[in-house]
């Protein structure tokens, strides 16, 4: 006698074939086309380490991994405290503690100042200023009143090494000066006025990046595009196409510090609003300092970048994880809330790199609002939404923020940068003695160094590209860098700077040694072909098909490429 179904709403009998049919149960389209694009580039990268030879990895950009890099003295403590009060064993609301999210707003706010060192710009603007002044005045012309004018708006102002130089500041982004003659002029933190519920907690800056990216991902029915840097992180590309958002890249220079090649973003932005056929650009994303670059955008710049912004009325997500990571001698770190008045920004950070913590997850997003743009957008109404969906970073780390936050850590800070830099010297005196290799920009931040490969120098020798190269490097030298097209720069190779000096340096032996014995004598080198070239298509992955060096072993996976990236988007 056939059975029946236990339901009561639904009584129908059980045939003998229902046990028989097999499960079917197929991943959803969404997932299933979520797409990592340096997985293009781990396919081809099967290396294994020389056995004879301590494997030394400077791919990874985890501050924690050396252990010579120490959160602030005090931090882990406090922590521990709030662990153990019982009290923070529960929910926190979704968007965070209000106190945490109160610090936020004060260390990111206006009461806040930064103080700008900027030697490019002042030199530059000075001596243009002074020659155009004493042209002027030596033709006598009628223009006489608009010099005198112009006179008086120049300040003599003292520069950081004692110095005076003259200076004509922008009307529309005027700082203030600074009171103790320690630094050009001081900039707050932000231009707007920042409350506790401009700031949302997330786990990590990688959900932060999320909310920002999908809150600006549709206009009403309208699908969106965003503008993204290139060479740049790739997880930013991922986001982006898991939100349904079409990913465009505009270029760095790596010939100018790795600024950003601002006409070629306003071509972009202009093509699409020309062309009906094609998505809107809904915002811009940049990152300063940067990954992969190690770039520090001065002063100028981020003035520069603001302005055409607010021409184009492009809201900005500024991704400012490695904030405060600057050690180079051209300018310091400022962030972009602090150059406008007028642009919406919506920053984002965590304690991952500035606080040398990746593994703790705690990190924000801040919306720098203007005139109430975002505001009467829905933009916070949105973010308290999707902070919803995973109500917010564990309880005890939040409760812990507001002492980080304000714990004053700049003796630690100093001597961090100092080890830093000590690091970044000596990847600029090795890479010197390198045949084949050499840094367009010299790094100025975060944490990395963009080493540019003459893949025309290695042809010879089968490494036509730079996954071919650091395959090969990491097979008979057992050095680990990552291929710069993982990060969307053919013909480069990234390497950290939070190695210990000694390991450092005893990898750059093993790399000149390796390029020394890999160069082609015969070859004089291309600028033209393969070598620095960045990737011209709209997205990151491979760009040839030449094979890595054959391996007859699978390579240990703590120290496999695709290890080092998952580890590297998990601690972002």
């Amino acid at each position: 006698m056939p059975r029946t179904s236990s339901s009561n709403d639904d009584a129908r009998p059980l045939c003998d074939d229902d046990e028989n049919t097999p499960w079917s149960i197929t991943a959803s389209t969404s997932a299933s086309q979520t797409r990592n694009p340096i997985r293009e580039i781990m396919d081809n990268f099967n290396a294994t380490p020389n056995p004879n030879k301590t494997v030394i990895s400077c791919a990874l950009g985890d501050p924690s991994v050396f252990g010579h890099l120490q959160p602030p003295p005090g931090v882990v403590e406090h922590v521990r405290d709030m662990f153990k009060e019982k009290k923070n064993n529960g929910y926190a609301p979704s968007s965070g503690l209000h106190e945490s999210r109160a610090s936020l707003a004060l260390r990111y706010g206006p009461r806040m100042a930064r103080k700008s060192f900027d030697v490019t710009r002042r030199r530059s603007e000075a001596e243009e200023e002074k020659k155009f002044l004493e042209n002027d005045d030596q033709k006598n012309t009628s223009n006489k009143k608009e010099v005198d004018f112009l006179k008086t708006k120049t300040n003599t102002i003292s520069l950081a090494q004692g110095g005076t130089e003259t200076h004509h500041r922008r009307v529309q982004n005027q700082p203030r000066k600074s009171t103790d003659n320690s630094a050009v002029v001081v900039y707050p933190n932000s231009r707007a006025k920042l409350s506790a519920h401009d700031a949302f907690l997330t786990h990590g800056c990688s959900q932060a990046l999320s909310h920002a990216i999908q809150v600006l991902a549709k206009r009403g029915d309208r699908e969106m595009a965003m503008l993204l840097p290139k060479p740049g992180f790739a997880l930013y590309q991922t986001l982006c196409e898991v939100h349904g958002v079409e990913c465009v890249f505009y270029d760095l220079d790596g010939k100018k510090d790795w600024e950003i090649d601002l006409e070629h973003v306003r071509r972009l932005v202009e093509e699409r609003k020309r062309d009906g056929t094609k998505r809107k650009i809904s915002a811009i994303l940049v990152n300063n300092p940067s990954n992969p670059c190690g770039a520090l955008f001065a002063e100028r710049h981020l003035v520069e970048i603001c302005e055409m912004c607010e021409e184009l009325k492009l809201p900005i997500i500024a991704d400012e994880v490695y904030e405060d990571i600057s050690f180079g001698d051209r300018c310091n770190y400022l962030p972009l809330a602090s150059v406008s008045e007028t642009v919406p920004i919506l920053a984002v950070g965590s304690l991952s790199k500035r606080w040398l913590v990746p593994g703790w997850r705690l990190g924000w997003l801040l919306v720098h609002d203007r005139n109430d743009v975002m505001k009467n957008g829905g933009i916070h109404d949105a973010l308290e939404k999707l902070s919803q969906v995973t109500l917010g970073p564990p309880t005890p780390l939040q409760a812990a923020l507001p002492f980080i936050l304000q714990n004053d850590d700049s003796a630690w800070l100093n001597e961090t940068l100092q080890t830093l830099r000590e690091a970044r010297d000596v990847c600029i005196e090795k890479c010197e003695r390198c045949v084949g290799l050499s840094m367009e920009s010299l790094p100025d931040g975060a944490m990395y160094a963009l080493v540019k490969i003459d893949c025309e120098l290695f042809r010879a020798a089968g490494m036509t590209d730079d996954v071919a190269f650091t395959s090969a490097l990491f097979s008979e030298e057992s050095v680990l860098v990552l291929p710069g097209q993982c990060f969307g720069a053919f013909g480069y190779a990234r390497v950290v700077l939070t190695c210990p000096t000694e390991t450092l340096s005893e990898a750059w032996d093993r790399i000149e040694s390796f390029c020394q014995r890999k160069a082609s004598p015969d070859s004089h080198g291309s600028d033209n072909l393969v070598a620095g070239e960045v990737l011209s298509a709209s997205e990151f992955g491979r760009k040839t098909s030449t094979p890595a060096p054959p391996s007859d072993e699978d390579i240990d996976d703590v120290f496999s490429l695709e290890a080092t990236m998952r580890q590297e988007e998990a601690i972002y």
